[in-house]
């Protein structure tokens, strides 16, 4: 996946961060798919390694963290604590 490619998808979907923040913010401990899921269902249709590397970014800037779940044996994403 070139990183042109990623960018086609930013560009077409502006408020990409902000769409995640607000399903992260409504749903604390989301899992990556229900996140695509809910992306999907807002017509936001992209690359998984696109949207992996946008919530990477996300994450890295400390605006969502990825806490581990025991029971589904995934990382969820949620907001960090104010």
């Amino acid at each position: 996946m070139s990183s042109s490619k990623c960018e086609e998808y930013y560009k077409l979907y502006r408020d990409l961060e902000q769409q995640i923040i607000l399903i992260i913010s409504k749903r604390s401990g989301t899992s990556y798919d229900e996140l695509r899921d809910e992306l999907e269902r807002r017509g936001m249709y992209m690359d998984g390694r696109c949207l992996r590397k946008e919530v990477a970014k996300l994450v890295r800037n400390g605006r969502i963290i990825k806490i581990p779940d025991q029971t589904k044996r995934k990382l969820l994403l949620a907001l960090p604590s104010p």
